[in-house]
């Protein structure tokens, strides 16, 4: 799996090692985190990891532009005027799991009492805040009804044949 070190943790550089001395794949966070990928550890097992001074020497597995992330696996694109991600592709069976007909997945949507009448959140804004090698990662920044603001933030890891997705409503008292 993914794991993540604060500052303090990994203050000695950027290069994470196994217990036999080969490098894994890590990243410098924006955040200031260190992760790396420590790959399967069955239960009650364990492994060792040592962070070394250097940059980590592992190529960008992953790509990332203003809407879309990619991991060699999966393509993830959001809609720049909604957020809403509106291709979910398996690079290799070229499937699309987001069904654009009906805007897409991971949409917003602010329901009056009793009225079937829903209002999308407005103001979209989007940031890259990981651009790789080890983990992309884009926040769609919001405003909507009810709500003081709306964040979704979309991460990929390399190789991994999944999507994260964190969504923080502020909502109004």
């Amino acid at each position: 799996g993914l794991i993540t070190l604060n500052k303090l943790e990994s203050g000695w550089g950027d290069k994470v090692l196994n217990e036999h001395g080969t490098e894994v794949p890590s990243q410098r966070l924006s955040t200031g985190e260190l992760v790396f990928w420590a790959g399967d550890i069955p239960a009650v097992a364990s492994k060792h990891f040592r962070v070394v001074k250097g940059n980590s020497s592992f190529g960008s597995a992953c790509t990332v532009s203003q809407t879309t992330l990619e991991n060699g696996l999966l393509k993830v694109t959001v809609n720049p005027v909604t957020g809403n991600i509106v291709q979910l592709m398996n690079l290799q069976t070229g499937y699309n799991y987001a069904d654009e007909k009906v805007n897409g997945l991971n949409a917003f949507y602010w329901l009056p009492a009793n009225i079937d009448a829903p209002v999308a959140d407005s103001n979209i804004q989007i940031t890259v805040t990981e651009s790789g090698p080890l983990v992309v990662e884009m926040k769609i920044q919001s405003q909507g009804r009810g709500v003081r603001s709306v964040s979704r933030v979309i991460r990929l890891i390399a190789g991994q044949p999944w999507v994260e997705i964190k969504n923080t409503v502020d909502k109004l008292p």
